[in-house]
């Protein structure tokens, strides 16, 4: 809810808009190549004991983020994470032994499996 700038060059940061919410958020470089379970460990130093989100940098979903908290923390698990069922990517043709097509549905869905959602 705030909008901020941060200068790498001179280690400052310009708060425009105050309306924030009681978050802290830290970015941390953790490596082009690094993959997910590496990249928790890496900022795990920054978190201590505190309740956390992980996602990526360019995450954009309608996952109600306090509603997964809380969920979350009623669980009382080690970790969540959100999962979703993928639609198809492509309209699948139905082919005849002789070569025909003999269907078209457009972008069937998923094979019912799960996939990481990203947060």
């Amino acid at each position: 809810m705030s909008d901020v700038t941060i200068d790498l060059s001179d280690n400052s940061m310009a708060i425009h808009e105050k309306k924030a919410e009681d978050w802290k958020i830290t970015l941390v470089d953790t490596g082009q190549d690094t993959m997910t379970g590496g990249r928790l460990k890496r900022v795990s130093k920054f978190i201590e004991n505190d309740t956390f989100g992980f996602t990526y940098g360019d995450g954009l979903s309608n996952v109600n983020i306090n509603s997964l908290i809380e969920s979350h923390k009623k669980s009382k698990k080690l970790a969540t994470i959100t999962a979703v069922q993928p639609s198809g990517r492509y309209g699948s043709l139905k082919i005849e032994n002789n070569n025909n097509v003999t269907g078209f549905q457009e972008k069937v869905a998923g094979d019912g499996g799960w996939i990481n959602g990203g947060y």
